[in-house]
């Protein structure tokens, strides 16, 4: 009978035809007898190699035992490769003295594949004959996915809504507003039902507040003065439909935004007892859309530092002043309506801008029946862009206080374009170093005969004075002043251009010989009225004076020149008077004045060059009739001198006329009609014919020009002491 032996794989096959194991490799010296079933023979063990006992040996032997009993007890013969185990041979030399060392049987690549595919089926037909019998993993620290499947759990919905409802209402999630904020996350919505909730609620976190306005009935925050309704104190954090009251005195303001916080309000009402209605400062933002200021007792807005406000279509009324801007904060408005504000004897400001780089800009505004104005000073600019001004202004009374309309000082400065003027009482004011622009805007019925000095300087449509204070007028008209349409005075100047001024009851444009500003204790409110007052500088150019009662009147010493300006139907075209006070006109024409075409007084000089006087009820007057008065001198040069009235020119004693070149008549061929007083002096080239006069110089039909009396204030009581205590409580200086 054939030999067989099993190796330690547990394949059993014929060493004689195979000198190794088919399945794994190994030597057919390392199997174990293997007896054929029927054989009555008993597997024993090959005798070790070299003749010697073989640790190696012994163990294969035990392996095949193992294996034996386990086919035997599942009643199959088990098919498993098992790698070689790592074998010990002492007779071994390379062993390093019986050390373990790796199998040196390896499998070659293409048998390691055959046995992987072996593998596989072998596991397959376990699954499918022996299923009942294997296990299924048990959760563990091996099986983590498993794990995590049994540990997780449905997550309930996370909230982004929540509702404050002061009544308690059943889907309410509370009643206080301050605990409500507080359970929601950030950029979460809360809405505020109807009720009134206590203030001093902090906002830390971007949030939507928001009013419900289902009904009526309305979600009113109250505070008492000492804190505010709401504070804010983070970025991205809106406000709707909510009012707030602070119900009492203090600095508080109802809604305040600090630090680097960020509002968006809408929609939303503000009134304030206490010195500010909203407040911003450091670096906050904030954008305010249809919301309501009324009923401040202190300023509707406070911007301080480098804050930032932009407002649209707000409203501003009944409230002591509309909006205060200092120390480098901008605010920018459109299409908001300021209406009724100030004190009723004008205390308070629309406007107040105070500081380097503080901007107030306003666009498409209304400012109407507002009893106080707007105060720019210390390098602060306000713009105003197709506003409109009516109404506005207080009665004469001896109580009442004014700043003027708007007022540019002490380095303020102010622009407006394309903007209306209509029926104000008091007009512009720009003094103490401040700088005005006007461009394209319209002026009508403005202005107030007052009886009150404290008024009088402000009921002009535009007053400038003081030393180094500048005002620009371009492309404007003004018509119907009550009162002198432009006055300046104490060394202001003056640059108009392509300017209309019409049927004023008064002056178009006095220069130095207007009412002074009244005394003030506030340093740069008034200007004391000056003994020897610097003078004034105005350059007119392109301009139209038409039914005014004196189209220019420039005295004290100041100095004009009228380029290309044209004066018709006023009562006097131009005065000149004083000493030092010097004209220079240049393709003027004066034309139907009701007096004298130009008056030239007390000193003055003037020049006319290429310029044109007819038609005028008298001419040119030089000095006053049969008086002696200090020398004026007026030079004529290539000019026209026809169809005035009574006389062309009328020489007084101790006058000089200078005509050069001129022609007379309406066709410029006629000759002149020249008047030489008694110790007056015309000095014509070609010479002309003079008519001695013993008379008054103009007959009797109208009242000779006499120079005209400087104004004085009366002592005042301090301007706007309102204002004044007003920013010294709670503004910084």
């Amino acid at each position: 009978m054939t030999q067989h032996v099993r190796c330690i794989c547990g394949k059993v096959f014929d060493p004689a035809g195979t000198p190794q194991c088919p399945a794994c490799g190994a030597p057919a010296a390392s199997a174990a007898a293997y007896e054929t079933p029927g054989s009555g023979m008993r597997n024993v063990a090959l005798p070790p190699r070299n003749g010697g006992f073989s640790i190696g040996l012994a163990l294969a032997n035990l392996a095949a035992l193992a294996l034996a009993v386990v086919a035997a007890a599942r009643f199959v013969v088990p098919d498993v490769v098992v790698k070689p185990p790592v074998i010990v041979d002492n007779n071994d030399k390379d062993n390093n003295g019986g050390h373990l060392r790796p199998n040196p049987w390896k499998d070659t690549d293409k048998e390691k594949e055959k046995n992987k595919e072996k593998k596989k089926d072998d596991e397959q037909k376990d699954k499918n004959n022996l299923g009942q019998n294997v296990e299924k993993p048990k959760p563990g620290p091996g099986n983590d996915k498993e794990k995590e499947k049994e540990v997780e759990k449905p997550k309930p919905p996370v909230k982004h809504e929540w509702i404050v409802d002061a009544k308690g209402g059943d889907d309410a999630d509370g009643v206080d507003l301050a605990e409500v904020l507080e359970k929601a996350a950030p950029n979460d919505k809360v809405t505020v039902r109807p009720g009134i909730y206590p203030a001093a609620v902090v906002i830390a976190k971007p949030v939507k507040l928001i009013g419900d306005n289902k009904t009526k009935a309305k979600a009113l925050i109250k505070a008492k003065g000492l804190k505010e309704c709401i504070s804010v104190t983070s970025k991205g954090v809106s406000i709707e439909n909510l009012t707030f009251l602070m119900d009492g005195g203090g600095g508080a303001p109802a809604i305040g935004v600090v630090g680097s916080g960020e509002l968006q309000i809408t929609g939303c009402s503000i009134a304030s007892k206490s010195a500010l209605g909203f407040g911003g400062k450091d670096q906050a933002v904030i954008t305010a859309s249809k919301c309501t200021f009324s009923g401040i007792q202190g300023s509707a807005v406070g911007l301080d530092g480098t804050a930032q406000m932009s407002m649209d279509d707000c409203t501003f009324t009944q409230s002591a002043s509309g909006v205060m801007v200092v120390n480098g904060a901008q605010a920018t408005l459109k299409l908001c309506n300021f209406q009724d504000m100030g004190a009723a004897n004008g205390g308070g400001v629309a406007f107040y801008a105070s500081g380097e780089a503080t901007t107030i800009t306003a666009e498409r505004c209304e400012f109407k029946r507002c009893r106080t104005g707007m105060d720019i000073l210390q390098k602060a600019t306000v713009t105003l862009q197709d506003c409109t001004f009516a109404e506005n202004g207080v009665a004469d009374d001896p109580n009442a206080l004014s700043m003027g309309l708007l007022k540019a000082r002490e380095g303020g400065r102010v622009k407006i374009k394309g903007s209306t003027f209509r029926a104000n009482k008091q007009g512009l004011v720009v003094m103490s170093g401040g700088n005005m622009e006007l461009q394209d805007s319209h002026f009508t019925g403005n202005g107030m005969q007052a009886s009150n000095p404290s008024l009088l300087f402000y009921c002009g449509n535009l007053v400038a004075t003081g030393n180094g204070t500048i005002a620009t007028v371009k492309h404007c008209d003004f018509s119907g002043a009550l009162r002198d349409t432009i006055d300046l005075s104490n060394g202001a100047s003056l640059t108009m251009t392509d300017t209309d001024i019409s049927s004023g009851a008064s002056d178009g444009l006095n220069i130095g010989l207007g009412p002074e500003p009244p005394p003030s204790v506030e340093p740069g409110a008034g200007i004391a009225p000056a003994t020897n007052p610097p003078p004034c500088k105005v350059e007119v150019s392109q301009c139209h004076f038409t039914g005014n009662d004196f189209g220019v009147a420039v005295g004290a010493g100041s100095s004009i020149t009228i380029t290309g300006t044209t004066f018709v139907r006023q009562g006097t075209a131009l005065l000149i008077q004083d000493s030092g006070t010097t004209a220079q006109l240049n393709q003027a024409t004066v034309s139907e004045s009701n007096d004298h075409a130009l008056a030239c007084l007390g000193g003055a000089q003037a020049t006319a060059q290429d310029c044109t006087f007819e038609g005028n009820s008298r001419g040119i007057l030089l000095g006053e009739p049969k008086t002696a008065t200090l020398k004026s001198t007026l030079k004529l040069e290539n000019g026209k001198l026809a169809s005035n009235g009574e006389y062309d020119a009328t020489v007084c004693p101790g006058q000089l006329l200078i005509l050069r070149n001129c022609t007379y008549g309406p066709d410029g061929k006629g000759k002149p009609k020249l008047v030489k007083q008694k110790g007056g002096e015309i000095d014509a080239q070609p010479p002309v014919d003079t008519l001695a006069d013993a008379g008054d110089g103009g007959g009797q039909k109208k009242t000779n020009p006499q120079p005209k009396p400087k104004p004085k204030p009366k002592p005042v009581d301090p301007l706007n002491n309102l204002i004044n205590n007003f920013r010294k409580k709670y503004l910084p200086h």
